[in-house]
């Protein structure tokens, strides 16, 4: 049977090590690659970051000959992020080609293209626009290349194209597989789950590797249904103060959730029979005190 293809599983768990691999960047053992600096990203790989292991500036002012070397000096936590993949429901591979680098994403069953499979991906690049975007930056900045590319690439087992995008200083460019028409992915009109339950049942695999993948972050997260509306519910593994300065500090980041969150918002809009979808966001402490709380709906 094709594998369900959703924003909610795939899109989320590749821009999980998107972050990842922004964060590798900063030098440190352990980021959580939410606040990229660029320009301490400088500064502290100049030691151990360099042009054939010789720790100084190319005559170019760069601090690598060519992305394989930017690769290479990453390669533990790029490892580390593939190794976090296992499980979710496909496999990653990080590389250079040229002046681009690569991230292939390749599903452990096979996806069939359809015409919803390929709007689902344009719909939401916004999503992961900004991540990759922030990585092609970085490139500029480090890398001796004249022509620095962020390529992504989704295929199946057998190595036929789902979907993929290219990032450069030009704009994105973005190609899909050859499309399967009235493929048995593609909703025909009607919706293709009855409830939220229903939804988050047909993706349990990729759920549970993203809960995995969290563990060890400082908090512990939990996705789950109640009526029409999809709960995301974190906790904090050591407790969080409550009140005004906290609020704010969540408040000041909305922007940012409200792209995430909005995408599988429009993601349960269309595959979901409900009349009112809702995603909850709930930050908790461990005894249940609701740290901070936010719902989004259409």
């Amino acid at each position: 049977m094709k594998k369900f293809l959703s924003l909610f599983a795939s899109l989320c768990l590749a821009l999980i090590m998107v972050v990842s691999l922004v964060g590798c960047g900063n030098g440190e053992e352990e980021s959580s690659g939410n606040d990229v600096d660029l320009e301490q990203n400088n500064s502290e790989n100049e030691d151990d970051s360099k042009d054939d292991s010789s720790g100084k500036l190319l005559g170019s002012g760069k601090m690598f000959a060519s992305v394989q070397a930017y690769i290479d000096a990453q390669q533990d936590q790029i490892d580390a992020a593939i190794k976090q993949n296992m499980g979710s429901g496909m496999s990653m591979e990080v590389k250079a080609d040229g002046d681009a680098l690569v991230y292939r994403y390749v599903y452990d069953e096979a996806v069939e293209v359809t015409d919803y499979v390929i709007d689902t991906f344009d719909s939401n690049l916004d999503t992961y626009k900004p991540q990759f975007e922030a990585i092609l930056e970085e490139m500029e900045k480090l890398v001796d290349g004249d022509d620095p590319e962020v390529r992504i690439l989704y295929e199946n087992p057998d190595g036929s194209l789902v979907y993929s995008c290219s990032f450069t200083k030009d704009g994105v460019k973005t190609t899909p597989g050859e499309v399967v028409k009235g493929g048995a992915d593609s909703p025909d009109g009607g919706k293709m789950f009855a409830t939220v339950q229903e939804y988050l049942d047909a993706q349990k695999d990729q759920i549970d590797a993203a809960v995995k993948q969290i563990e060890g972050s400082g908090m512990s997260m939990e996705i789950t249904a109640d009526g029409d509306t999809l709960i995301y519910r974190y906790v904090y593994d050591v407790e969080v103060p409550i009140g005004d300065e906290t609020t704010a500090s969540f408040e000041a980041s909305l922007d940012l959730y409200e792209s995430q969150f909005g995408s599988v918002l429009d993601e349960m809009e269309r595959l979901i029979d409900v009349k009112e979808p809702a995603v909850k966001v709930s930050y908790e402490n461990q005894d249940g005190s609701v740290v901070y709380t936010h719902t989004f709906t259409k």
